[in-house]
C-alpha cells in the first residue's frame, strides 16, 4: 500500500459520517465501508456488513428502487433522504450523498455519504410541535385577551350601573323630603298668585306681568318636583301588549304643533306588521314625547326628525318577565324603535352624564335636568335597553330594543288619539299638555 493509500484509508477510519461503495440494483452489495458505518449499522464487522444486501438495509425495499432509478438517471444524488434499519433490526432516518462511476472494466458502483440524520429529524419534528403548540396557545391567548376586555366592558358597565343606582337612590332620599316640605307650599303659591290675578283691577299695569311670572315660577318649581317624586318612587307598570307603531304615532301625534313650530320634519321608517310588545303604553308615550322635545330644541332653526321601528333577532336578549319569541338557534326576536335628528350632537365627553339626574346640556331655564334620567328609569322598568349616541352623520340617535312577545297573541289596540288627548292634557295650553305629559 503506497503512502497516499495509507493516508486515504486513514482519512476513512476517522471520518464522523459513513462511507461507502456498493453496487446497484435489488442485489447490490458493499464494497466498502468504513468503521462509522459499521458501527452505523450495528456490525459485528466490517466483514458481516460487506457480506449482507444494501436491500437488506432498507426498512421499505421500494425507497432503495427509487434510489437507484434516482441515481442511475442523473448520476447522482444530494441530501437525499432514506428510512433504514441496523442489522440488530433498530431504525434511523439517514441522508445520503452518492455519485454513480464506472471501473475499469466498465463496471457500475456508488460511491456515497450517508449522515445519521434521526436525531436532528426528531429534534425538528419537535421543534415544529412546539411551534404548532406555541402558534395554538397564542391563539387561546389572544381569545383570553378578548375575553377579559369584554369582560372588562361589561365590569365597567356594571359599575356604572351601580354608581346610578346610587344616585338614583340619593335623589330619592332627597325628593322623599322635598316633596312633603316644598310640594305644598307650591300649591298654595299658586292658589295665592290665582286669587291675586282673578281680583286685580284693570289698572293694576305691570302688577299683572309681575303675578304672571310668579305663577310661571312656582309652575316651573312643581314641575321639577314632580319629575323628582318620578324618579323617587318605585313606579308601577300598567304593562299590556301594545303596537308599537300605534304608540310611536300617538306620541308624534302629541308634539304635532311643537314640530311644525320648529320648522322640523318628522320622517317616519315604521317597520310594518311588528310583532306585539309588552309595556305601559302612558309611560313608553312619556319616554317617546321626552326624545322628541329634546330632539326639536336642539333643531331650534330646523330640521329633520326621523322615527323608525323595526324587528331585530339577537343572542344578548334584554330579560324579560313575559314570553318571547325566541328564533332559531336561540336568537331572541326584538323590537326596536329608534329617534334620530340632525342637530348639533352632545360633545363626546358629555355622553356618559346624559342619564344622570339633574344633568343637562340646555341653557339655564330650559328644562331641568331630569327628562333623561326619568326616560332612562322607565326603560329600565320595562327590563328593555336604551343607548343615546351622536350620530355617524351628525345629530344624536336613541336606540331603545324591547322583547317582543308572541306573534299569535292578540293585541290590545292604543286608545284612538281623540280620547287620549281629552284624557291627557289638562292644562290650558297646548305647551302645557307637553309638559304634563312629560
Amino acid at each position: 500500500m503506497t503512502e497516499v493509500e495509507k493516508r486515504y484509508a486513514e482519512l476513512m477510519d476517522h471520518l464522523p459520517v459513513g462511507v461507502y461503495r456498493n453496487t446497484p440494483g435489488d442485489e447490490g452489495r458493499f464494497l466498502e465501508a468504513n468503521p462509522e458505518l459499521v458501527a452505523m449499522f450495528e456490525a459485528e464487522s466490517r466483514e458481516q456488513l460487506l457480506g449482507c444486501r444494501v436491500n437488506d438495509l432498507y426498512v421499505d425495499p421500494g425507497q432503495r428502487k427509487v434510489f437507484c432509478e434516482k441515481i442511475l438517471r442523473h448520476g447522482f444524488v444530494r441530501e437525499h433522504e432514506l428510512e433504514l434499519k441496523t442489522l440488530k433490526g433498530r431504525r434511523l432516518l439517514a441522508e445520503v450523498n452518492a455519485t454513480l462511476k464506472r471501473d475499469k472494466g466498465g463496471e457500475l458502483y456508488i460511491d456515497g455519504v450517508i449522515a445519521d440524520v434521526t436525531e436532528r429529524k426528531r429534534a425538528e419534528a419537535d421543534l415544529r410541535r412546539a411551534c404548532a403548540e406555541l402558534a395554538r396557545s397564542q391563539k387561546a391567548l389572544k381569545s383570553t385577551m378578548r375575553q377579559l376586555l369584554a369582560s372588562r366592558d361589561q365590569l365597567e358597565q356594571a359599575q356604572l350601573g351601580l354608581i346610578q343606582a346610587a344616585r338614583f337612590e340619593s335623589v330619592a332620599t332627597l325628593a322623599a323630603g322635598v316633596a312633603h316640605e316644598v310640594k305644598n307650599p307650591l300649591q298654595i303659591i299658586l292658589m295665592g298668585v290665582d286669587y291675586l290675578d282673578a281680583n286685580l283691577p284693570p289698572e293694576s299695569g305691570d302688577l299683572a306681568g309681575v303675578v304672571g311670572d310668579i305663577r310661571e315660577a312656582a309652575r316651573r318649581a312643581n314641575a321639577i318636583i314632580r319629575e323628582i317624586l318620578e324618579l323617587s318612587v318605585a313606579a308601577r307598570l300598567d304593562r299590556r301588549e301594545a303596537d308599537m307603531n300605534a304608540v310611536v304615532e300617538r306620541s308624534l301625534t302629541l308634539v304635532h304643533y311643537e314640530a311644525q313650530a320648529a320648522r322640523v320634519q318628522v320622517v317616519r321608517d315604521l317597520a310594518p306588521s311588528l310583532p306585539p310588545v309588552l309595556i305601559d303604553t302612558v309611560k313608553i308615550e312619556q319616554v317617546l314625547i321626552n326624545l322628541f322635545l329634546n330632539s326639536l330644541q336642539a333643531m331650534a332653526q330646523g330640521g329633520r326628525l326621523t322615527v323608525s321601528t323595526r324587528v331585530e333577532r339577537a343572542r344578548d336578549a334584554v330579560r324579560s318577565n313575559g314570553a318571547s319569541t325566541v328564533g332559531e338557534g336561540g336568537e331572541h326576536q326584538f323590537v326596536a324603535v329608534e329617534v334620530r335628528d340632525n342637530g348639533p350632537g352632545i360633545p363626546r365627553e358629555l355622553l356618559p352624564k346624559v342619564f344622570d339626574p339633574f344633568f343637562s346640556t340646555k341653557p339655564v331655564g330650559v328644562g331641568t335636568g331630569l327628562g333623561l334620567a326619568v326616560v332612562r328609569k322607565i326603560i329600565d322598568l320595562h327590563e328593555a335597553t336604551i343607548d343615546l349616541a351622536n350620530g355617524a352623520e351628525g345629530g344624536v340617535r336613541v336606540a331603545m330594543r324591547f322583547r317582543a312577545r308572541s306573534p299569535t297573541t292578540s293585541v290590545m289596540p292604543v286608545p284612538d288619539a281623540p280620547k287620549r288627548q281629552r284624557t291627557a292634557i289638562r292644562p290650558a295650553s297646548r305647551k302645557a299638555a307637553i309638559l304634563e305629559a312629560r
